[in-house]
């Protein structure tokens, strides 16, 4: 990092004296500060990962929270973040995220989807984060359909997922569930460990695999007619998103015969609904405008159902349009946020989160 900044200044003749750099590099700072002179006299500010996300949507779209204190203008915006686990601001793995930010750039989240404990290494993830899930229920579901995990593992990964620190609650993981659920990934060795391989979907993520998937259902009447998944799936509180009761209620479809193309659409359905009802049901009524970001907004299929779900709800959705949803576009969020920053005299500050949100200590 320091290599690229040196090579930037010299080639255009400036001295960088502030740098906003991404929460998940918080570790290369020393780094950033070092150059080839001594330490810098820099000032480096932290962006939260998943802030400069919302900060991209929100810019694209001209919704960026204002302020304007002499004619009383203090605005508030909401996106939901969709994506893969990226280290939080409390250091834990995010993905799954109702952020509000307002025009002094204060910012919290208001829900998110449950915590899910991580068991085993990251090459074993898609299965582990399934058996992870199915093993924190002594319901039916455990021999209910064939998992590429024994029920003796099982009951083991229940006492690891007991003691486990590391919890993520990225809804990249849920969709990495449901392809193992529906064999899209398996096991094999390679290179001496055991890793995750999709199975006739080579190069495509776990969510892309599931939506392929959903792709395959035709409705005859179309979208609109796909139905949602109702009965039996309580959420685990009003202010977090229950990913495990959706994999749970996949897994009894699938035994009751149902075709995984049919339960992977009605999966993209309701996981849409839950997560516009979920901001309904914890925003102010006169909240119309919803934002959505995160690599999740590849997946198109989610998009579109998250766009019926707000219309439904009330919301006008901000989705990306022209500028990319991935990390790619941080830079641009980090920018946004400093600019602001740094025109209206604040700084970026965590607020006060709903405790369902807190994680346990």
């Amino acid at each position: 990092m320091r290599w690229s900044i040196e090579r930037l200044e010299s080639a255009r003749g400036v001295s960088v004296a502030r740098f906003a750099v991404d929460g998940d590099l918080s570790s290369q700072v020393p780094d950033l500060l070092g150059g080839k002179s001594g330490a810098r006299s820099a000032r480096v500010e932290q962006v939260p990962h998943h802030l400069a996300h919302a900060a991209v949507v929100l810019a694209e779209h001209g919704c960026f929270p204002r302020s304007d204190a002499a004619r009383g203008i203090r605005e508030r915006a909401f996106v939901w973040i969709l994506g893969d686990g990226a280290v939080g601001a409390d250091g834990q793995a995010w993905g799954c995220e109702l952020l509000a930010i307002d025009s002094d750039l204060g910012w919290s989240r208001l829900a998110s989807a449950e915590p899910v404990p991580v068991v085993g290494r990251a090459e074993e993830q898609a299965w582990c984060r399934l058996a992870s899930i199915l093993s924190a229920y002594d319901g039916p579901l455990h021999g209910a359909v064939e998992l590429p995990v024994r029920a003796d593992d099982l009951r083991l990964f229940r006492q690891l997922a007991l003691r486990a620190r590391r919890r993520c609650r990225s809804l990249a993981g849920c969709f990495e569930a449901l392809a193992a659920l529906f064999g899209l990934v398996g096991r094999c060795v390679g290179r001496g460990v055991m890793r995750d391989v999709e199975r006739g979907r080579s190069g495509v993520g776990a969510t892309q695999s599931v939506e392929s998937l959903a792709a395959e259902f035709r409705a005859p009447e179309g979208r609109a007619a796909v139905k949602r998944w109702s009965s039996g799936m309580p959420e685990v509180h009003p202010r977090l998103l229950s990913c495990s009761r959706l994999i749970e209620e996949a897994a009894a479809r699938l035994r009751t015969g149902e075709s995984p193309p049919r339960i992977a659409r009605g999966f993209h359905r309701t996981l849409a609904w839950r997560i516009v009802e979920l901001a309904r049901a914890v925003l102010p009524s006169t909240v119309n405008t919803l934002g959505f970001a995160g690599e999740s907004m590849a997946n198109h299929i989610l998009v579109e159902d998250l766009g019926d779900a707000c219309r439904a709800f009330g919301f006008e959705p901000l989705f990306p349009v022209d500028v990319a949803f991935c990390d790619s576009s941080l830079a641009y969020g980090q920018a946004v946020l400093q600019s602001a920053a740094s025109a209206r005299g604040v700084t970026l500050r965590e607020q006060p989160e709903s405790d369902a949100c807190r994680w346990p200590r």
